[in-house]
């Protein structure tokens, strides 16, 4: 079964180039279907966009004007369902992968019917490297139940993203992952993270785009987030353990917060 790739980008055509370029450098065991979710570029990065998706045999949806990532995720599952497919990886243009990102991530959900939504975690760039996102507290090497996958690289079942009407389109950037993975534990999915990790070059979308104002989308989310849940994102209960399959034995699996 294909794997269905999307990366999302505003004027990013580079950094999606060396997205699909890790792929093509630590290439899943299954064959990938991708295609570029353009919210919103400038004329020149729309053509390169174009351009680099002929190269890779990509696709590509544009958005005329920038609508936010939400709307970008929901297009992104939308495609995938065009394609027939259960599931979807989504993707920061930001994004680099590792061996195995993206066939851990993706037999996380096959294989545990009960998984909504699995993230791969971030090594973030820093000074000194890359630093993977990843609760100090916790063990490595095995995945972990979440309260919410951080949002720059992830996979999610369709079913599950259909039982909870898709991410909330108010949230136009940061908050809408805490948001959609709220809901589904409510839905009764489970939030799981990978322990296979993918290089990010951490908000590279706002520092090349001033224009989307992330600061200010940042606020207007957070007071979006507290009026809708009624309280601070750190707040909400614990979750009991689960046992899921892991590249074939079944593992306890505890909840962390990260």
């Amino acid at each position: 079964m294909p794997l269905h790739v999307a990366v999302t980008t505003v004027n990013g055509a580079e950094r999606v180039f060396a997205c699909f370029r890790s792929i093509e450098n630590f290439p899943p065991q299954e064959p990938v279907k991708r295609v570029i979710l353009d919210d919103g570029s400038c004329q020149d990065q729309r053509k390169g966009l174009v351009e680099l998706a002929e190269v890779f045999g990509a696709e590509v949806a544009q958005h005329s004007h920038n609508e936010g990532i939400s709307r970008s995720w929901n297009d992104c599952v939308s495609w995938a369902k065009t394609q027939k497919s259960d599931d979807i990886a989504i993707l920061n243009d930001d994004i680099e992968l590792l061996p195995g990102s993206l066939d851990d991530a993706f037999a996380l959900l096959r294989t545990n019917p009960k998984v909504g939504l699995v993230g791969i975690p971030p090594y973030n760039r820093h000074a000194t490297g890359f630093v993977l996102d990843w609760p100090a507290d916790q063990p490595r090497g095995k995945p972990l139940l979440v309260p919410w996958p951080k949002g720059c690289s992830f996979v999610v079942r369709v079913e599950a993203w259909e039982a909870v009407e898709g991410w909330d389109t108010r949230f136009k950037s940061h908050f809408e992952d805490v948001d959609f993975a709220l809901r589904l534990w409510d839905a009764g999915w489970l939030c799981v993270t990978s322990p296979t990790g993918a290089l990010h070059a951490w908000s590279q979308t706002f520092a090349q785009n001033p224009q989307l104002q992330g600061h200010l989308r940042l606020e207007v989310s957070r007071r979006r987030f507290q009026a809708k849940w009624g309280k601070d994102m750190l707040r909400f209960p614990d979750r009991p353990s689960a046992i899921l399959n892991w590249r074939g034995q079944s593992v306890e699996t505890p909840f962390a917060r990260w």
